[in-house]
Protein backbone atom coordinates (compact mmCIF):
# COMPACT_ATOMS: atom_id res chain seq x y z
CA UNK A 1 0.00 0.00 0.00
CA UNK A 2 2.57 2.52 0.43
CA UNK A 3 4.78 1.62 -2.88
CA UNK A 4 0.90 2.69 -4.64
CA UNK A 5 0.46 5.68 -2.55
CA UNK A 6 3.92 7.15 -2.95
CA UNK A 7 3.38 6.67 -7.04
CA UNK A 8 -0.27 8.02 -6.04
CA UNK A 9 1.47 11.25 -4.55
CA UNK A 10 3.72 11.98 -7.52
CA UNK A 11 0.85 11.66 -9.82
CA UNK A 12 -0.76 14.40 -7.45
CA UNK A 13 2.09 16.59 -7.55
CA UNK A 14 2.03 16.32 -11.11
CA UNK A 15 -1.21 17.32 -11.70
CA UNK A 16 -1.17 19.96 -9.17
CA UNK A 17 1.35 21.51 -10.93
CA UNK A 18 -0.15 21.25 -14.53
CA UNK A 19 -3.03 23.37 -13.06
CA UNK A 20 -1.16 26.32 -11.27
CA UNK A 21 0.71 26.61 -14.71
CA UNK A 22 -3.20 28.07 -15.64
CA UNK A 23 -3.51 30.25 -12.52
CA UNK A 24 -2.25 33.59 -14.27
CA UNK A 25 -5.34 33.64 -15.98
CA UNK A 26 -7.50 33.80 -13.37
CA UNK A 27 -5.99 37.73 -12.87
CA UNK A 28 -6.16 38.04 -16.65
CA UNK A 29 -9.97 37.88 -15.73
CA UNK A 30 -10.54 34.79 -17.50
CA UNK A 31 -12.61 31.75 -16.13
CA UNK A 32 -10.40 29.00 -15.63
CA UNK A 33 -12.88 26.57 -18.34
CA UNK A 34 -11.93 28.70 -20.79
CA UNK A 35 -8.31 28.80 -20.53
CA UNK A 36 -8.09 24.86 -19.76
CA UNK A 37 -10.36 24.22 -22.74
CA UNK A 38 -8.29 26.12 -24.57
CA UNK A 39 -5.07 24.09 -23.88
CA UNK A 40 -6.84 20.90 -23.55
CA UNK A 41 -7.94 18.69 -21.10
CA UNK A 42 -5.69 15.97 -20.84
CA UNK A 43 -2.16 18.34 -20.36
CA UNK A 44 -3.85 19.10 -16.90
CA UNK A 45 -3.65 15.31 -15.88
CA UNK A 46 -0.71 13.73 -14.95
CA UNK A 47 1.41 11.70 -17.49
CA UNK A 48 -0.45 8.54 -17.84
CA UNK A 49 2.49 6.15 -19.30
CA UNK A 50 5.06 7.33 -16.66
CA UNK A 51 2.42 6.55 -14.44
CA UNK A 52 1.63 3.15 -15.36
CA UNK A 53 5.60 2.22 -15.71
CA UNK A 54 6.29 3.53 -11.94
CA UNK A 55 2.94 1.75 -10.26
CA UNK A 56 4.28 -1.34 -12.05
CA UNK A 57 8.15 -0.83 -11.24
CA UNK A 58 7.05 -0.23 -7.45
CA UNK A 59 4.06 -3.55 -7.55
CA UNK A 60 7.00 -5.50 -8.70
CA UNK A 61 9.07 -5.41 -5.81
CA UNK A 62 6.01 -5.69 -3.54
CA UNK A 63 5.22 -9.05 -5.74
CA UNK A 64 8.93 -10.38 -4.95
CA UNK A 65 8.88 -9.56 -1.10
CA UNK A 66 5.23 -11.46 -0.54
CA UNK A 67 6.29 -14.43 -2.85
CA UNK A 68 9.48 -14.74 -0.15
CA UNK A 69 7.50 -14.10 2.66
CA UNK A 70 5.03 -16.76 1.60
CA UNK A 71 7.52 -19.41 1.06
CA UNK A 72 9.29 -18.80 4.46
CA UNK A 73 6.08 -18.89 6.31
CA UNK A 74 4.96 -21.80 4.56
CA UNK A 75 8.66 -23.39 5.04
CA UNK A 76 8.67 -22.66 9.11
CA UNK A 77 4.73 -24.50 9.38
CA UNK A 78 6.52 -27.69 7.62
CA UNK A 79 9.14 -27.54 9.87
CA UNK A 80 11.48 -27.89 6.76
CA UNK A 81 14.76 -27.32 7.53
CA UNK A 82 15.75 -25.51 4.02
CA UNK A 83 13.58 -22.25 3.53
CA UNK A 84 11.70 -22.75 0.53
CA UNK A 85 11.36 -20.37 -2.14
CA UNK A 86 8.98 -20.27 -5.18
CA UNK A 87 10.95 -21.00 -8.74
CA UNK A 88 12.02 -18.55 -10.89
CA UNK A 89 10.19 -19.49 -13.68
CA UNK A 90 6.99 -19.33 -12.11
CA UNK A 91 8.24 -16.40 -10.33
CA UNK A 92 8.39 -14.46 -13.68
CA UNK A 93 4.88 -16.26 -15.36
CA UNK A 94 2.91 -14.82 -12.04
CA UNK A 95 4.39 -11.48 -12.20
CA UNK A 96 3.65 -11.22 -15.75
CA UNK A 97 0.09 -12.48 -15.48
CA UNK A 98 -0.28 -9.27 -12.95
CA UNK A 99 1.00 -6.64 -15.36
CA UNK A 100 -2.01 -6.28 -17.59
CA UNK A 101 -4.33 -5.89 -14.26
CA UNK A 102 -2.37 -3.46 -12.70
CA UNK A 103 -2.00 -1.23 -16.24
CA UNK A 104 -6.05 -1.23 -16.18
CA UNK A 105 -5.87 0.04 -12.05
CA UNK A 106 -3.85 3.15 -13.61
CA UNK A 107 -5.72 3.91 -16.12
CA UNK A 108 -8.37 3.92 -14.03
CA UNK A 109 -6.73 5.93 -11.68
CA UNK A 110 -5.92 8.40 -14.57
CA UNK A 111 -9.90 8.49 -16.05
CA UNK A 112 -11.12 9.29 -12.54
CA UNK A 113 -8.43 12.19 -12.03
CA UNK A 114 -9.36 13.45 -15.38
CA UNK A 115 -13.34 13.57 -15.26
CA UNK A 116 -13.10 15.25 -12.12
CA UNK A 117 -10.80 18.28 -13.68
CA UNK A 118 -13.38 17.83 -16.69
CA UNK A 119 -16.12 18.70 -13.94
CA UNK A 120 -14.99 21.38 -12.92
CA UNK A 121 -14.31 23.11 -16.28
CA UNK A 122 -18.05 22.24 -16.72
CA UNK A 123 -19.03 24.11 -13.83
CA UNK A 124 -16.67 27.37 -14.75
CA UNK A 125 -15.00 26.77 -11.56
CA UNK A 126 -11.71 28.64 -10.69
CA UNK A 127 -8.09 26.84 -10.52
CA UNK A 128 -8.35 27.05 -6.82
CA UNK A 129 -11.51 25.10 -6.64
CA UNK A 130 -10.68 22.63 -9.60
CA UNK A 131 -7.12 21.56 -7.57
CA UNK A 132 -9.64 21.32 -4.37
CA UNK A 133 -11.38 18.73 -6.55
CA UNK A 134 -8.30 16.94 -7.45
CA UNK A 135 -6.70 17.01 -3.74
CA UNK A 136 -10.15 15.54 -3.05
CA UNK A 137 -10.23 12.60 -5.53
CA UNK A 138 -6.45 11.68 -4.94
CA UNK A 139 -7.16 11.73 -0.99
CA UNK A 140 -10.20 9.37 -1.68
CA UNK A 141 -8.42 6.68 -4.08
CA UNK A 142 -5.37 6.48 -1.75
CA UNK A 143 -7.75 6.09 0.88
CA UNK A 144 -10.01 3.27 -0.69
CA UNK A 145 -8.62 2.08 -3.87
CA UNK A 146 -5.20 1.71 -2.72
CA UNK A 147 -6.03 -0.80 -0.25
CA UNK A 148 -8.34 -2.52 -2.16
CA UNK A 149 -5.54 -2.61 -4.79
CA UNK A 150 -2.78 -3.96 -2.29
CA UNK A 151 -4.91 -6.33 -0.14
CA UNK A 152 -6.03 -7.40 -3.68
CA UNK A 153 -2.19 -7.95 -5.11
CA UNK A 154 -0.89 -9.27 -1.95
CA UNK A 155 -3.67 -12.20 -1.63
CA UNK A 156 -2.84 -13.36 -5.60
CA UNK A 157 0.91 -13.55 -4.38
CA UNK A 158 0.56 -14.99 -1.31
CA UNK A 159 -1.83 -17.57 -2.98
CA UNK A 160 0.31 -18.62 -5.50
CA UNK A 161 3.27 -19.06 -4.02
CA UNK A 162 1.60 -21.09 -0.84
CA UNK A 163 -0.04 -23.27 -3.68
CA UNK A 164 3.06 -24.10 -5.79
CA UNK A 165 5.30 -24.93 -2.37
CA UNK A 166 2.31 -27.53 -1.11
CA UNK A 167 2.78 -28.91 -4.70
CA UNK A 168 6.37 -28.78 -4.67
CA UNK A 169 6.61 -30.09 -1.30
CA UNK A 170 4.46 -33.43 -1.50
CA UNK A 171 1.15 -32.02 0.57
CA UNK A 172 -1.85 -34.02 -0.96
CA UNK A 173 -4.41 -31.75 0.61
CA UNK A 174 -5.58 -28.42 1.12
CA UNK A 175 -7.94 -26.32 3.33
CA UNK A 176 -9.38 -22.85 3.00
CA UNK A 177 -9.29 -20.31 5.94
CA UNK A 178 -11.10 -17.15 6.25
CA UNK A 179 -10.37 -14.37 8.52
CA UNK A 180 -13.42 -15.55 10.76
CA UNK A 181 -15.27 -12.16 11.01
CA UNK A 182 -18.04 -10.04 10.03
CA UNK A 183 -15.98 -8.82 6.77
CA UNK A 184 -15.66 -12.49 5.47
CA UNK A 185 -17.98 -12.23 2.58
CA UNK A 186 -21.04 -15.19 1.92
CA UNK A 187 -19.47 -17.26 -0.40
CA UNK A 188 -15.77 -17.57 0.99
CA UNK A 189 -17.16 -18.41 4.56
CA UNK A 190 -19.47 -21.70 3.14
CA UNK A 191 -16.06 -22.74 1.96
CA UNK A 192 -13.83 -21.99 5.05
CA UNK A 193 -12.59 -25.07 6.42
CA UNK A 194 -12.88 -27.41 3.27
CA UNK A 195 -10.55 -29.86 2.46
CA UNK A 196 -9.83 -30.69 -1.22
CA UNK A 197 -6.70 -32.66 -3.41
CA UNK A 198 -4.19 -30.26 -3.69
CA UNK A 199 -4.44 -30.00 -7.41
CA UNK A 200 -8.15 -29.05 -7.04
CA UNK A 201 -10.45 -26.32 -7.13
CA UNK A 202 -12.22 -24.70 -4.60
CA UNK A 203 -16.21 -24.10 -5.89
CA UNK A 204 -16.33 -20.82 -4.08
CA UNK A 205 -19.94 -19.13 -5.29
CA UNK A 206 -19.74 -19.70 -8.92
CA UNK A 207 -15.93 -19.45 -8.99
CA UNK A 208 -13.50 -22.45 -9.11
CA UNK A 209 -10.28 -21.12 -7.68
CA UNK A 210 -7.01 -23.08 -7.11
CA UNK A 211 -6.58 -20.70 -3.78
CA UNK A 212 -7.41 -17.56 -2.32
CA UNK A 213 -7.01 -14.20 -4.59
CA UNK A 214 -6.48 -16.84 -7.40
CA UNK A 215 -5.79 -14.12 -10.29
CA UNK A 216 -8.16 -16.71 -12.97
CA UNK A 217 -11.22 -16.01 -10.63
CA UNK A 218 -14.21 -13.44 -11.08
CA UNK A 219 -13.75 -9.85 -9.18
CA UNK A 220 -16.43 -10.14 -6.76
CA UNK A 221 -13.96 -13.78 -5.23
CA UNK A 222 -11.12 -12.32 -5.46
CA UNK A 223 -10.72 -8.33 -4.83
CA UNK A 224 -9.77 -7.79 -1.24
CA UNK A 225 -9.74 -11.80 -0.08
CA UNK A 226 -7.71 -12.33 3.18
CA UNK A 227 -8.39 -16.18 2.87
CA UNK A 228 -5.60 -18.22 3.24
CA UNK A 229 -4.93 -21.98 2.16
CA UNK A 230 -2.93 -24.39 4.55
CA UNK A 231 -1.91 -27.75 4.22
CA UNK A 232 -4.16 -30.10 5.66
CA UNK A 233 -4.41 -33.78 6.39
CA UNK A 234 -7.23 -35.90 4.16
CA UNK A 235 -10.76 -35.48 5.54
CA UNK A 236 -11.23 -38.30 8.21
CA UNK A 237 -7.58 -39.12 8.30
Amino acid sequence: KSQINKTLAEARAETLANLERYDASNAQGMTASSNMESRGLLDLVFDLAAFTLSFWERLKGAFATTLESAGEQFTEELGLDDPWKMEDPAVIKFTAGRENRIKDAAEHVWTSIKDTIAEGIEHGESNKKIAARVREAFNGISKERSEMIAQTEVSAAYGAARQQGMEKNGIRFKKWLTARDERVRDSHREVDGDIIPVTDRFNVGDAHLLHPGDPSGPPQEVINCRCVCVAARKPKE
